[in-house]
């Protein structure tokens, strides 16, 4: 066996099943589906003809049909109008392709019932990766940038340069094709791949491998970061980040950084949460992300998903009771905000959330009270304010009762009536 297939041997070994490899017909995908094959690794291979390069690309399309005809392995074909999709999602061509065949690709994934997505690239894609992020901002992830084995995606070739493939190619005699689209340096990844390194390792003759031992040492890096990430974060959960735990955080920013960083949080938003955390004047400030809310509380803060609705149901009893003396004596000295007085039976209420604008008129005062007034004095988070009941009498529209709160100067009982209805909010 070949140092190189051997070195492949050694990254896929853990990987069981059947595989999908993606093959342009390039040489780093040619590369890698005949060292698959020589392995005796059960593949599945696909190919995405995205008609950019007229004739080119068709005759990629034929050198990879006759590649999988020759090692006799099962091809997976498509046709992609990447215009048509740039138009209809405002994203650019390589974004295009991208989202794509990715997600054509999880399809076969499942139809095919492999293992992973095998894909082709080297270090010196890795290290393109690298100084792509960095020009645009990153952190350590970025810097590190793709990973062999990320659990769905398997890249057996990222322990190669291209050097190293182009020569594994030549000593086995095998051919591939050349995407001239990579040849222009229009694209940001062509243009430091032809005109940045290049121009770089002019002064610094060791530069790829350089960037390449940083990416190594950078993995070290992560494992303790995400090791005290980890530690800090015990405490939370998904709906609720103390300020206990980021005060405990050697840089306040960064925390907050990794534990909204999925629901698509910003520098900004960052900025105005870390002053939130020192000051009083921003309980109830809200900051909407892609797929949550997040509010401000005394305590902490408090994330409300999209898709996250209201509780549905609400743990009361009714009794019936006869009306004597006894019972109105409890009934005027009662104190108890969990139980209610009613003078007619529960179907003429209903229990709801609050609404925008919702009054009380409490008993025992004059006018009305906003219910928002009284549930933020009360010192509820939104989420308790989101989801608190109260009851309303259906013929009036009137609020007659903040279980635990309030009790409106509506809808009271008659003491000369035969019976009243006791509501317990449990």
């Amino acid at each position: 066996m070949l140092k190189f297939e051997a070195d492949v041997a050694r990254v896929i070994c853990d990987v069981e099943g059947r595989l999908l490899v993606a093959v342009s017909g390039g040489a780093d995908s040619t590369a890698l589906l005949h060292s698959l094959c020589r392995l005796k690794r059960d593949c599945v291979v696909a190919h995405c003809n995205f008609h950019l390069r007229g004739a080119e690309s068709d005759r990629d399309q034929s050198f990879v049909e006759e590649l999988c005809r020759q090692h006799g392995v099962s091809l997976n074909l498509i046709d992609f109008d990447v215009e048509e999709y740039c138009r209809n999602h405002k994203v650019s061509i390589e974004m295009a392709c991208r989202e794509l065949r990715y997600e054509w690709f999880a399809t076969l994934l499942e139809k095919h019932e492999c293992s992973r997505i095998v894909v082709a690239h080297n270090s010196d894609d890795n290290i393109e990766t690298m100084l792509l992020n960095l020009f645009r901002g990153t952190g350590i992830d970025g810097l590190i940038g793709m990973k062999i084995d990320n659990g769905k995606i398997l890249r057996p070739l990222l322990q190669f340069t291209r050097k190293d493939i182009e020569e594994y190619l030549n000593d086995e005699g095998i051919g591939y094709v050349v995407d001239s689209s990579n040849l222009q340096s229009d694209y940001r990844r062509n243009y430091i791949r032809n005109v940045l390194l290049p121009e770089l390792e002019t002064r610094w003759s060791g530069i790829r491998k350089t960037l390449r031992r940083s990416q190594i040492n950078l993995c070290g890096v992560e494992t303790f970061y995400k090791s005290k990430l980890s530690e800090l974060l015990a405490e939370a959960d998904d709906n609720f980040l103390s300020y206990d735990i980021i005060r405990k955080s050697p840089d306040k920013a960064t925390l907050l950084y990794e534990y909204f960083k999925n629901h698509g949080i910003n520098d900004s938003i960052i900025k105005e949460m870390s002053v939130a955390l020192v000051t009083d004047e921003f309980v109830g400030k809200r900051w909407l992300l892609t797929d949550c809310e997040v509010v401000a509380e005394r305590d902490g803060f408090h994330v409300l998903k999209n898709h996250e609705s209201q509780s549905l149901t609400i743990d009361y009893t009714c009794e019936k009771l006869e009306m004597n003396d006894e019972l109105a004596h409890s009934i005027r000295g009662n104190k108890d905000q969990t139980m209610i007085y009613l003078p007619k039976s529960i179907e003429n209420y209903r229990f709801r959330h609050p609404q925008i604008g919702d009054r009380i008129s409490p008993l025992g005062m004059r006018g009305s009270s906003l219910v928002s007034d009284i549930l933020k004095d009360a010192k509820l988070t939104t989420k308790q304010r989101r989801d608190y009941w109260l009851l309303e009498e259906i013929s009036t529209g009137e609020i007659i009762w903040l279980p635990c709160l309030k009790r409106s100067r509506h809808s009271l009982v008659d003491f000369s009536a035969s019976e009243v209805y006791k509501v317990v909010y449990n």
